[in-house]
């Protein structure tokens, strides 16, 4: 699973403010600054990011 950026979100039809409530409502996880990922993602997927 990849990350999302709100630039690719904005290019996916995801509005910046779109990404940002899905944050909030817990289905995306911000992991970074300006990095999300599904709140379901294995934490496998965004381990390498903590380093």
């Amino acid at each position: 699973m990849s990350t999302l950026r709100p630039g690719r979100a904005e290019e996916a039809g995801l509005s910046r403010s779109g990404l940002y409530r899905a944050a909030r409502e817990g289905r995306l996880e911000r992991i970074a600054r300006g990095i999300y990922l599904p709140a379901d993602a294995p934490a496998a997927d965004w381990d390498w990011i903590e380093v």
